[in-house]
């Protein structure tokens, strides 16, 4: 089992970034790191992160955090951990957001990451960090 990193940098506030696990693969979720700059454009953002099917429309789960970014908010970071309870609150401009223990994707689907009311002058980059698992059965 190797651990892999999904990366996008300086990703457009209007854009929604997607991964997806290998047909042939498993993908264990084991946390996120994701910042965001926005632009001055009066508007509250949330950011979100979330496996879906590989449709790409139906989501598995839906992970965000419990406090949107309002439009003073310039850079922010999420981090996304397992172990840790919803936030609701940034603290010195960083928020914690709950993933689950073992949160497995299976082949074809996808993990996407977008900011809800972004725009196309803001800016994010992510950072993830998961377990390949393989084809191994689960």
């Amino acid at each position: 089992m190797n651990i892999i990193t999904l990366e996008a940098s300086s990703v457009a506030g209007n854009v929604t970034t997607t991964f997806e696990c290998p047909t042939n693969g498993n993908w264990e979720i084991l946390y996120g790191y994701i910042t965001l700059t926005t632009d001055a454009t009066v508007a509250n953002r949330w950011v979100r992160m979330g496996p879906f099917k590989a449709d790409g429309t139906t989501k598995n789960i839906c992970l965000c955090s419990g406090k949107e970014v309002v439009a003073s908010q310039t850079d922010v970071e999420f981090s996304f951990m397992q172990g840790v309870y919803r936030e609701t609150a940034f603290i010195n401009n960083v928020i914690q957001v709950p993933i689950a223990s073992d949160l497995i994707m299976v082949g074809g689907e996808l993990l996407k990451v977008l900011v809800e009311n972004g725009v196309a002058g803001d800016s994010y980059s992510v950072r993830i960090k998961v377990r390949d698992l393989g084809s191994r059965a689960l």
